[in-house]
């Protein structure tokens, strides 16, 4: 996997590879790195007592890192702020792959029951949890942002209501935006916050996704519409 190193990285993996990386993407004018940090109810490249690490073959060779007290996101931090390269966490909203069985068969009444998985942001209690997952970063990482991924895999409310689910997803992105302001004040600096969706409005809109407000109130500072693997470069991005 390209995220998690088999062709990068030693097993173990070493500081120096993992700032390697972020050197190579410097030198080849990347002007911003999202790292992608939480999937299915997992964290990766940090350790939490907010929900579980993927623990996978790849993975494992960020453990002994860890166990010495270095965390592989503040390696790639550092050396992105090194480089004067703004680094964001990423978040996918809900990825579907049903790799977190255990925490999945625990709260089976928060699934998208109509698609088999996936969390239901229509519960005070989804996002209530997921919050909780994304506020730690940046409170505790040095990280220039957070991004949003709303296309793994799309659907965060149930079909057939996500159309109207505007004004959910809305005030859970509003509630985000106040706490990296509330951050950002601490640090002086402004924290960014990106999402990472469909690529167009009205494919946006079916899935409860209202971009024209998150953009009218500044609550998100760019958007990066995209297909699921690719880029089509046919796509009417001129509409965001």
């Amino acid at each position: 996997y390209f995220r998690t190193g088999t062709w990068l990285f030693s097993d173990p993996a070493t500081p120096e590879e993992l700032r390697g990386w972020i050197s190579l993407l410097a030198d080849h004018h990347v002007d911003a790195y999202v790292q992608e940090v939480y999937f299915d109810g997992f964290s990766m490249f940090y350790r939490t007592d907010r929900c579980d690490y993927w623990e996978t073959e790849n993975l494992k060779r960020f453990d002994r890192m860890m166990e010495e007290g270095q965390n592989p996101l503040d390696i790639y931090i550092d050396e992105a702020h090194r480089r004067e390269m703004p680094l964001l966490a990423g978040f996918r909203m809900n990825d579907r792959h049903a790799s977190n069985e255990t925490f999945f068969e625990t709260h089976a009444d928060w699934l998208l029951t109509d698609l088999g998985h996936g969390v239901n942001f229509e519960l005070q209690e989804v996002q209530d949890w997921f919050f909780s997952i994304v506020e730690e970063v940046p409170n505790r990482f040095d990280v220039d942002g957070i991004e949003l991924n709303f296309t793994r895999h799309g659907f965060c409310f149930p079909p057939s209501t996500s159309a109207a689910s505007h004004p959910i997803m809305t005030d859970l992105m509003r509630r985000l935006r106040q706490m990296l302001d509330e951050v950002g004040a601490k640090r002086e600096r402004h924290l960014l916050f990106g999402a990472r969706v469909p690529p167009s409005l009205s494919g946006c809109h079916d899935l409860g996704f209202d971009i024209p407000t998150w953009i009218d109130e500044k609550i998100i500072d760019f958007v990066a519409p995209t297909s699921y693997h690719r880029t089509d470069f046919n796509a009417r991005y001129d509409e965001f």
